[in-house]
C-alpha cells in the first residue's frame, strides 16, 4: 500500500496571502441549521491562494495557460530535496544534487516551518535567478516550493518567474513538505481547469 503525504495548505480566511491578494472567503448560501434544505456555501479565492500552480501566462504575455497545459506535467515521479541555506536556493547548492533525470523537483526550505502561521512572512527562502537558470538546463518541467512565491519578496524584476515560466516551466507554490522527508516519491497536483486562467489552487500530494 502507497503512503500518502497530503501537503496542500488548509484554505480558510485567516491562512497567509501574497500581500495585496484578498484573503479566501466561505459565504453560507443555505444552512440546514437555518431550516433550508441543505447547506450550500460560495468561495470567493484569488487563483493563487494557497497551494496553487503558475502558468507561462502569469508572468509571459502570449504564454501558455493553465487549461492548455499537458496533464502529465502534474503527475509522476518527483524529487523533494532539502535546502539548509536560510536565505536563498542557489545554483551551488543545486549542484549537490542529482537533478539530471527529476522532472518535478520539490524543494523543502525552513519555510515549510512558517506556512501555518497567519501573518505573511516577507523574509522566506526563494530561489535566485541563476538557480532557475540551472534548473531549466537540467530540463526539469515543474518547480515547487514551499512558501507563496519563487521569487524574493519585493523583487520587481521577478527572475525566476521569468526564467521558469518562459522556458516552459510550470510552478508550483505554497507546497507544505513540513512533514515530508527528502527522497523520490509520486506527485499528484491537478488544478482547477479554469480556462484561460494563470494559475488556480490545486490538492497537491505525494506518495511513495
Amino acid at each position: 500500500m502507497q503512503e500518502l503525504f497530503d501537503i496542500t495548505m488548509p484554505i480558510h480566511p485567516k491562512m497567509p496571502v501574497f500581500p495585496g491578494d484578498d484573503p479566501p472567503q466561505q459565504k453560507w448560501l443555505h444552512r440546514i441549521q437555518d431550516g433550508d434544505a441543505n447547506n450550500l456555501s460560495a468561495l470567493a479565492l484569488g487563483s493563487h491562494t494557497g497551494t496553487h500552480v503558475d502558468a507561462a501566462y502569469h508572468f509571459v504575455e502570449n504564454g501558455i495557460t493553465l487549461d492548455q497545459i499537458p496533464l502529465e506535467v502534474f503527475v509522476g515521479k518527483a524529487l523533494v530535496i532539502e535546502i539548509t541555506d536560510p536565505e536563498s536556493i542557489s545554483v551551488d547548492e543545486l549542484r549537490r544534487h542529482p537533478l539530471a533525470s527529476a522532472e518535478r523537483v520539490l524543494f523543502k526550505t525552513r519555510n515549510s516551518s512558517t506556512l501555518s502561521r497567519s501573518g505573511f512572512q516577507e523574509d522566506f527562502v526563494y530561489i535566485e535567478g541563476g538557480a532557475a537558470e540551472y534548473l531549466v538546463r537540467q530540463g526539469v518541467r515543474l518547480v515547487g516550493v514551499d512558501y507563496l512565491s519563487v521569487d524574493a519578496y519585493g523583487a520587481e524584476s521577478s527572475p525566476a518567474h521569468h526564467m521558469l515560466l518562459g522556458s516552459g516551466v510550470v510552478i508550483l507554490e505554497g507546497v507544505d513538505l513540513s512533514s515530508v522527508e527528502p527522497g523520490a516519491y509520486t506527485l499528484v497536483c491537478l488544478p482547477l481547469k479554469v480556462i484561460g486562467a494563470e494559475g488556480a489552487p490545486v490538492r497537491a500530494v505525494l506518495m511513495r
